[in-house]
């Protein structure tokens, strides 16, 4: 096993090849400029993330990611098939435009 998907001979390739083109003075520097900008597009990321779910949950209290898009992603996951305590699922309403569901007719 490897850092990431490559192993580690390739990640001492790498890092040999870092040293010999950047020099022992500006490797450290640039390392730390990577990881600073890293950490900020991951603290960035997470503002987004935060924001789209605060979002979420004021224009629709108790909706699920997967409810969200097309009748595909509506699938709950695996093992997650019951509403919350005290309340009940409700089928989502049809498109503009759709047919009305007719119940199927009772061949007695």
């Amino acid at each position: 096993m490897g850092i990431g998907d490559i192993g580690w001979s390739e990640f001492l390739f790498i890092a040999v090849l870092a040293l010999l083109l950047l020099g022992p003075r500006r490797l450290p520097e640039v390392a730390n400029a990577i990881g600073r900008s890293l950490r900020e597009f991951r603290r960035a990321l997470n503002e987004v993330q935060d924001e789209f779910r605060r979002e979420l949950e004021i224009r629709a209290p108790g909706l699920r990611p997967w409810e969200l898009g097309s009748e595909a992603s509506r699938t709950p996951p695996a093992g997650d098939t019951a509403a919350p305590e005290g309340e009940t699922r409700k089928a989502a309403p049809a498109p503009p435009g759709a047919p009305a569901s007719t119940p199927p007719a009772d061949h007695a």
